[in-house]
């Protein structure tokens, strides 16, 4: 039978035991993501060709890919997410990549950005 110290002691080693097992996990996925800023260089910025040229990029990987831009948050493996971020010539974006092959779809993608997306 657990005397009520006993349950007390159980309970608090449960409670730092779950503490830390959430915290292992946060920092777990932080190591598991890469990221770089990278200035959009073609001339007419995300538009149709440029936006489906960069989603057939990230598609190519298991990565969960996503850029950050004037506050929001962009799919890259969704056409019409990269099309609504009206990025332009200029813009800067932070494209970051998580999972399975993120460096290799992080670079094929600051790569294909770099390039110009086609144009």
């Amino acid at each position: 039978m657990i005397e009520g110290s006993d349950l007390e002691k159980i309970t608090k080693e449960a409670k730092n035991l779950a503490a830390h097992s959430k915290n292992s996990h946060l920092n777990l996925r932080r190591k598991e993501m890469v990221q770089k800023k990278v200035t959009i260089k073609n001339p007419t910025g995300m538009n149709l060709r440029p936006a489906e040229n960069l989603c057939k990029v990230a598609l190519r990987y298991q990565a969960h890919s996503n850029f950050e831009f004037n506050g929001g948050t962009f799919n890259l493996k969704t056409f019409l997410s990269v099309l609504g971020s009206s990025a332009r010539c200029g813009d800067e974006i932070t494209v970051t990549c998580s999972g399975p092959e993120e460096q290799e779809a992080l670079d094929a993608i600051i790569k294909a950005i770099e390039a110009g997306l086609g144009e």
